[in-house]
């Protein structure tokens, strides 16, 4: 289990200043990059003080570390705000992922007991962190959730449909009795407000109970790019190190698990009515 909070972002601290050191520059000219006071720099670097994304790649352009070293520290900064998922550890795929998010033309996303980490709502999310012991830095865990979100907004944003089943309704974080009604309500009006908002380059779908399949496959988001960029699909299992790939034969073997979801699903305006119902019931999924 990935370590959260301080202790994680103490060796995130030791790496940027090793890589600043490495390059020959200080903590006043880091800090210059950033626009920002010394101290600051000094509080990031001794673990005190989380980075954005933002200001992380301004730095490591500045001090342009070898590959292995910036791919580490990537790694190290994806630990250090929560990974994917409550429970799952980021590594380097996960950072991979994140980068080719910016840059994918259309991003196919199947999810069944869990909901994509940058469709949770924040409710949804903390909570899952909460249950699973691993909420030591909410801040942290946000920032990075509101970052990813940004694919969104960007000029050319990528095609973002995603097909989740009712089993990430029904099974919640904690559980779904009573007590977690609001959570329900939170995410589904989360996911009505998110499609509204970023359409029509985000569209969802849900996949209900008797939808004509011969199985359900597992988690899966592939990512599909212009020009010479190859495909890739990034399998997220429910626990332990995820995975991403790029032959042919596997990321082709997705689109049709995704094809097959996505034409089985609700439409798009039936699954907004499945949400819209969900938060008419109170929240109540049985």
């Amino acid at each position: 289990m990935a370590r959260r909070g301080h202790a994680q972002r103490v060796p995130l601290g030791e790496a940027l200043a090793a890589a600043r050191n490495a390059a020959g520059l200080t903590q006043v000219q880091a800090a210059s990059v950033l626009r920002c006071g010394q101290a600051k720099i000094n509080k990031v670097e001794a673990g005190a003080n989380t980075i954005s994304q933002q200001d992380l790649d301004r730095l490591l352009r500045f001090y342009d570390p070898p590959a292995d070293i910036c791919d580490e520290i990537l790694l190290l900064a994806a630990q250090a705000s929560g990974g994917p998922s409550a429970g799952v550890s980021a590594n380097r795929d996960y950072v991979k992922l994140l980068m080719l998010e910016r840059t994918a033309r259309e991003i196919l996303v199947f999810h069944t007991e869990r909901l994509p980490n940058i469709l949770q709502s924040e409710q949804y999310l903390l909570t899952q962190y909460e249950r699973a012991k691993e909420l030591d830095d909410p801040n942290s865990i946000l920032r990075a959730h509101r970052e990813r979100e940004h694919i969104f907004t960007m000029e050319r944003p990528p095609r973002y449909r995603a097909v989740l089943s009712p089993s990430s309704f029904y099974r919640v974080p904690g559980g779904c009795d009573g007590r977690r009604a609001n959570l329900v309500i939170d995410q589904a009006q989360h996911l009505v407000t998110l499609a509204a908002r970023y359409a029509p380059h985000l569209t969802i779908q849900v996949l209900w109970w008797g939808a004509d399949l011969p199985f359900v496959p597992h988690d899966h988001t592939v990512l599909r790019f212009d020009g010479e960029q190859k495909d890739q699909v990034y399998v997220e299992y429910g626990a332990g190190e995820s995975k991403l790939y790029s032959g042919v034969e596997k990321v082709d073997a997705h689109v049709g698990y995704w094809e097959a979801v996505h034409t089985a699903a609700l439409s798009q305006e039936d699954s907004q009515k499945f949400l819209l119902d969900l938060i008419d019931r109170g929240g109540i999924v049985w």
